[in-house]
């Protein structure tokens, strides 16, 4: 990885608030001017992640996006990813009008699965989307009853924004704008703006139903084309532009809350934000940037392959394993048109062709060292605590095929990909069915094991091949991290520092006997508490019980703080959002009034020293 590209991107994201709506970029037309991305958990900007949802056990999960721009509309993409690998489980589109909120809700539908479901007018595509959550890409185990979509987090993408106007550039022809309603008239009325556009508070769509918005909105030439990464292309013809869009300025805010009505509980909280940033712009006083305009990253909502080279869209490295016919047969998912955008596709001028310096540059924004935080499981108030724990940029490092296609019996194994060059990698061997030679541009197979080609600088998960290399290993269909340590202390300074156990983060599922483990993308670790205990959440498919013992009794502390602490490789930690969530029962309560209460508290964290 070019090292002063990540002292540039570290610049930009050490802020850690976000731009004000009113500090938003204006509207660049011809191109983007963003050139590192920034990472924040508050505010406004270009991608936002929901950290959790969670229908078991009664609980529903609702969230919001506002589109804070009352100029332009907003096309948006939305995708639910599973909780053990981070799997696509539900995707769409919402095209938010200026100004425009879109909400849903999921639950747990009569099958078990999760289900969508909404009442907001905004458009969609597809035109309804209240529907259960699609299973195909979940594994065996998993996709029975619908299990493995019941827990996980949510990515959300400002695609592109959406003028009044048909794009004009300059000088009226069809090389600087698009007609978009093909009339012969350029700098008219965008079609695809009165549609999206709400009238005595509704719009009226079609976006799915009109033969031209179709048309706009169903194809995409430049996914086609390796050279034009994002869909930035020279000839404006086979652009953005053409479509009725714009390059993405952001402004995207979100939140989302978790109710169980029976329980009378309900948590909420922000969605962690991405920011496009340019870093030729002033700072303010914390060290952000001004919030700039992006690479467009339009991909339609349809069932087709990519017809161009999956390595300059996504880092995925099931994706990019699922590249050819070969890979797909050893494990991969065929990329598809509705898999893009994700959180590695390139968003700045600075990563073009690159989406695997861009999932680095997530993770070195997102990357902690340690994490502390509160627990209270007071038995006098029914005290109860969950700490949850997601790493969204995980997936575009390493991830689990379900069946390795090498040994028949579908086993799964561990993929990765790595950040210094985009190359897939895997622990198979699989260079002779998957090699230099059966993908473009060098992307190949190698297998990572111990030595020069071994790679822990640049990455953040690798495969444990030794003592001292890697940090993550197959349990099951999960993959687990390791070394990770705990303190704890109750609240009158009675401390525990290090006890002989070890703590892992990540997918894996606990073994019969159990050391203390993190499991799962979105993961629950649940206060003195045994592993088969209900959790606060009701979380059931990553969690693990830690009991806060002191003393050779088995004595525990009720109250206190614990530090988690998660070095990482080479010291640059790991990536991680999350919270603690606290449930409560007041005992003097009168007989039929409510007397449970939840809260919620974010992580405190500390990060890596910056590379220099």
């Amino acid at each position: 990885m070019k090292k002063n590209l990540i002292a540039l991107s570290v610049a930009a994201m050490v802020g850690g608030l976000a731009v004000s709506t009113g500090a938003r970029a204006d509207v660049v037309t011809n191109g983007t001017d963003a050139d590192f991305l920034q990472f924040t958990q508050d505010g406004i900007g270009h991608a936002l992640i929901v950290p959790y949802f969670n229908v078991q056990n009664g609980n529903m999960s609702v969230f919001h996006v506002v589109n804070t721009d009352t100029i332009n509309g907003k096309a948006v993409k939305v995708r639910f990813r599973g909780a053990s690998n981070s799997d696509d489980v539900f995707d769409f589109q919402v095209y938010l009008s200026p100004g425009d909120v879109f909400t849903g809700a999921v639950t747990q539908a009569a099958s078990g699965a999760a289900q969508f479901v909404t009442a907001d007018t905004t458009c969609t595509i597809p035109g309804n989307v209240n529907q259960e959550f699609v299973l195909s890409r979940l594994s065996e185990d998993e996709q029975v009853a619908g299990v493995g979509s019941r827990e996980g987090y949510i990515e959300i993408f400002n695609m592109g924004d959406i003028p009044e106007d048909e794009v004009d550039l300059g000088d009226g022809t069809t090389v600087t704008a698009a007609d978009v309603d093909n009339d012969g008239e350029f700098d008219d009325v965008n079609i695809l703006y009165t549609a999206i556009k709400h009238v005595d508070g509704e719009p009226p769509c079609g976006l799915t139903t009109d033969s031209r918005l179709v048309a706009l909105l169903s194809t995409n030439t430049d996914a086609t084309v390796s050279a034009t990464p994002g869909n930035q292309d020279g000839d404006l013809t086979s652009s953005l532009y053409v479509k009725g869009m714009n390059n993405p300025t952001g402004t995207l805010m979100g939140g989302w809350y978790i109710i169980n009505v029976d329980g009378a509980l309900s948590y909420s909280g922000n969605d962690a934000t991405i920011l496009a940033v340019d870093s030729t712009s002033p700072q303010t006083v914390n060290g952000n940037f001004q919030m700039a305009v992006a690479n467009g990253v339009f991909w339609p909502q349809r069932d087709f392959t990519i017809g161009g080279d999956i390595n300059f869209f996504s880092a995925d490295p099931l994706l990019k394993l699922g590249g050819t016919a070969a890979g797909i047969a050893l494990g991969g998912v065929e990329p598809r048109a509705f898999d893009l955008p994700d959180m590695s596709t390139p968003y700045t001028s600075t990563l073009p062709n690159e989406p695997h310096t861009q999932a680095a540059l997530l993770s070195l924004a997102l990357a902690v060292t340690s994490i502390v935080n509160e627990f209270a499981t007071d038995a006098v108030i029914s005290a109860a605590s969950d700490w949850t724990f997601t790493m969204p940029s995980r997936r575009y490092n390493a991830a689990v095929r379900y069946n390795d296609g090498v040994d028949g019996n579908g086993a799964p194994s561990p993929v990765y990909t790595d950040l210094n060059d985009g190359e897939y990698h895997d622990l198979n061997g699989d260079d002779a069915d998957y090699s230099e030679a059966n993908i473009n541009d060098g992307f190949y197979s190698e297998t990572w094991v111990e030595g020069a080609d071994y790679n822990d600088a640049d990455n953040y998960f690798t495969p444990v091949v030794s003592a001292t290399q890697g940090n993550t290993e197959l349990v099951g269909s999960q993959l687990c991290v390791s070394d990770i340590g705990v303190s704890y202390t109750d609240r009158e300074e009675g401390e525990i520092a290090s006890p002989a156990i070890e703590f892992v983060i990540s997918p894996s599922t606990p073994a019969a006997t159990p050391e203390v483990l993190f499991c799962g993308e979105a993961s629950v670790l649940k206060f003195n508490v045994s592993n088969t205990a209900e959790s606060v959440l009701g979380a059931g498919l990553a969690t693990q019980g830690i009991e806060m013992v002191f003393d050779e009794a088995g004595s525990t502390y009720s109250n206190g703080w614990a530090t988690l602490t998660t070095p990482g490789l080479t010291g640059k930690g790991l990536p991680i959002l999350g919270s603690y969530f606290l449930k409560a029962v007041n005992p003097l309560t009168a007989a039929g009034v409510a007397a449970n209460y939840g809260l919620i508290f974010q992580h405190r964290v500390t990060r890596p020293t910056l590379p220099l």
